[in-house]
């Protein structure tokens, strides 16, 4: 997330925002700030104020892709070739959207 002016500890923001075809819009509070460093990227931490019940379904869903395309990364990424591992991601991503439109996603 880029910000136009600087961000610091205890802030109140707005986010809106796109990911997985899947919109998310809510207040937030931020936890932590981080510059870039050498193990680390420039970051925030964000905790959730008041989200709605059908965001907070559409996080859940976001939440829950992000660790299945992480653990197909951590298990097969020495074992296969790119190619190979591009396909199970898209095998991936065609059971996770005919899941969301099952949990009323888009």
């Amino acid at each position: 997330i880029k910000f136009r002016e600087p961000i610091s500890e205890g802030d109140e923001i707005h986010l809106r925002f796109r990911i997985f075809s899947l919109d998310v819009e809510a207040e937030g509070k931020v936890l932590w700030v981080t510059e870039s460093g050498v193990t680390h990227p420039k970051g925030i931490g964000v905790k959730f104020l008041a989200v709605s019940r059908r965001q907070r379904r559409t996080l859940r869903l976001v939440g829950s892709r992000m660790r299945k395309i992480s653990a197909l990364f951590r298990k097969y990424r020495y074992i296969l070739s790119p190619d190979d591992f591009v396909k199970r991601l898209n095998g991936l991503e065609n059971n996770w959207v005919m899941g969301s439109r099952r949990a009323g996603g888009r």
